[in-house]
């Protein structure tokens, strides 16, 4: 069962290297399952019933999703499992072009607290969210190059010869850059994207061309490199290639379509020709017709720019007085026309892109638009991640081991959206409260964002299913019957924990040693990073006893924080009793972390528990006098 459950997490992870996936690949799971998405801009409280199950997200990277107790009162509140869909890792910066030496690279920032020397070496790609405009709307799509096209290269030890006895140090702004290529002149990149255009077109409308063909990929660029014979200095490349990066794509386009050398009158001169001509003829010359002549109509001026090239010619005006000053403005708009050529700089259709040739490097630009089958002029801007490419394993010679990057908290997050899909298979018919799976973005930043649990989204939500079901009440009443259903509920905050290291056991604190696929880990910590007291503690120790399920108890040394969890910030923020449970694993925050298979399930049978035995168990403690 735990191999069964771990080979369905591993799929998992394949599909989710960003906030973006992840939600994503948890809202197919939740419609699968028959959960109705709701939308935080639309009133829905109408349309909440008891016995049913519904979700709602917030900015495609967080998540809650609830289903409410067939016998559900608002008094009896809410069974809460937390967690983040964020991890460390590598951000493309909105300004990332970088050529150095011969490379192209691509400027990143660090999110979140890394074990970042982990990075260098390292297979790496990229994935986020992309805007592309199609015609007068702007579409959102995911992206997710599984080819390695980054590298953070490390330094040889010959040149660092203190590194192995003084420690690795490097400058995370000048040593931290990811190359995506070697340098190679705007020649070959022409070439290259006309390739890529011409002969990877999709058949049948599926995208077949495939940017994982390294070798045939290479080789292309390789014959193409050998075919043109100009050779690249750094200390020459100001005047050979200074185009090489910031206007290849306009180069491109204007090569390969003689169209487009009209695109300027399209835009800017269409523009600037009607203001002129309006005051020269007091009419307004708005609606302008390519394909019409102009033989009949003395006082509008038209553009013909698909026939010639910069041709004004065509234009039959009849007004004597007109005539000379017309002829001055065709001229100096033709001036124009050719400078900003020249310049490389004119004005087309490639308009939209302009701002991203000047901060992405073409070949980054290149990829994208190539992934996701788009011209890359549609591309509006994007958030994007740097991600290792390296595929989450099942190890070790027992095939107990789990091997991946972002295992905190992934792990967590598939574990609670999966334990309450389940869970309402059997009891929610005769559940007396509501089961709430929560999943933040930017835990590891603090939380203070539009999609942290420091924000309103999972509040307004559980205020809004309490008042659902309030009827003939005041405000004022509703208001304190919400606090009752607070007081009544419990939040499950599920993170991973740090297991014992075998090689660093002078770290960990001697009587609270929590060893990988010995059990879950019950959190503890005396300065309340972490939420556990006795009444939680006794709490989910139950639930653990009830199912036969091992559990561990961990407390850091005096002297050490060991991090902190959603856990504080939720409790604080709803006044609602607490506990921190979790995994244990190796490697915290590394690029990759290990964990074992036999925790991973045990994880799960703790929670569909948790919603189904809470209110249970909570009857059966009696209030303080």
């Amino acid at each position: 069962m735990s191999k069964r459950y771990s080979k369905q997490f591993l799929k998992f992870l394949q599909r989710t290297p960003t906030q973006y996936h992840v939600v994503c690949e948890l809202k197919k799971m939740l419609l699968d399952s028959g959960f109705v998405e709701l939308k935080e801009k639309e009133r829905y409280s109408d349309l909440l019933e008891k016995g049913k199950s519904y979700f709602l997200t917030r900015s495609g990277k967080s998540i809650v999703a609830f289903s409410i107790g067939g016998d559900f009162d608002p008094k009896n509140g809410f069974s809460i499992i937390s967690s983040h869909t964020d991890s460390p890792g590598l951000r493309v910066k909105p300004v990332s072009k970088k050529e150095s030496q011969g490379s192209a690279q691509i400027a990143v920032s660090t999110y979140g607290g890394g074990l970042w020397f982990t990075w260098f070496d390292r297979d790496l790609t990229i994935a986020g969210k992309v805007l592309v405009r199609k015609s007068s709307k702007v579409s959102q799509h995911l992206i997710h190059i599984k080819k390695p096209i980054l590298n953070i290269p490390n330094l040889a030890v010959h040149l660092h010869n203190n590194v192995n006895r003084k420690g690795f140090k490097p400058n995370f702004e000048n040593n931290f850059i990811p190359v995506i290529s070697t340098k190679i002149s705007s020649i070959v990149l022409k070439k290259l994207k006309k390739k890529i255009k011409t002969n990877n077109k999709p058949e049948n409308g599926n995208n077949n061309s495939d940017l994982n063909n390294n070798e045939e990929e290479g080789k292309d660029i390789n014959n193409l490199i050998n075919q043109d014979n100009i050779k690249t200095k750094e200390n020459s490349s100001n005047n050979t290639n200074n185009n090489n990066s910031e206007n290849i794509q306009n180069e491109t386009k204007t090569n390969n379509n003689p169209e487009n050398e009209n695109n300027y009158s399209k835009s800017n001169r269409k523009e600037e020709e009607g203001k002129i001509f309006d005051k020269l003829t007091n009419q307004n010359n708005n609606e302008k017709n390519e394909n019409s002549s102009n033989k009949n109509n003395n006082n509008e001026i038209t553009q013909s720019e698909t026939k010639t090239n910069n041709n004004l010619e065509g234009e039959n005006n009849n007004s004597d007085s007109n005539s000379n000053e017309k002829e001055k403005i065709k001229d100096n708009l033709t001036k124009k026309d050719k400078k900003k050529t020249c310049n490389g700089k004119k004005n087309n259709k490639n308009k939209k892109n302009t701002s991203l040739n000047n901060t992405h490097h073409p070949i980054l630009l290149m990829a994208i638009s190539h992934e996701l089958n788009i011209e890359q002029k549609s591309i509006i801007d994007f958030d994007l991640s740097v991600v290792p490419s390296q595929s989450a394993k099942i190890g070790g010679f027992l095939s107990d081991i789990l091997y991946s990057d972002r295992l905190d908290n992934l792990v967590s997050v598939y574990t609670s959206i999966v334990s309450l899909i389940e869970a309402n298979d059997t009891s929610l018919k005769t559940e007396k409260n509501t089961r709430v799976a929560v999943c933040f973005d930017n835990e590891e930043i603090g939380s203070e964002t539009l999609s942290g649990a420091n924000s309103t989204f999972l509040k307004n939500i559980l205020k809004t299913i309490t008042y659902r079901f309030i009827k003939n009440e005041k405000k004022k009443i509703q208001n304190e019957i919400f606090d009752i259903s607070l007081r009544n509920s419990y939040l499950l905050s599920a993170d991973v924990a740090h297991a014992v290291h075998p090689n660093y056991t002078s770290y960990h604190e001697k009587r609270h040693q929590c060893k990988i696929n010995r059990g879950i880990v019950i959190s503890n910590h005396s300065k309340r990073n972490t939420t556990t007291e006795l009444i939680s503690r006794y709490i989910i120790q139950t639930i653990a006893n009830n199912h036969k399920i091992r559990t561990q108890l961990s407390m850091n040394k005096n002297g050490k924080s060991g991090g902190s969890t959603l856990g504080p910030k939720l409790s604080t923020q709803l006044g609602i009793t607490s506990s921190d449970i979790g995994i244990p694993i190796w490697g915290m925050h590394s690029i990759r972390e290990t964990a074992g298979i036999t925790d991973l399930f045990n994880l799960k049978k703790t929670c569909v528990a948790f919603y189904q035995e809470y209110y249970n168990i909570l009857q059966t403690i009696e209030e303080i006098d």
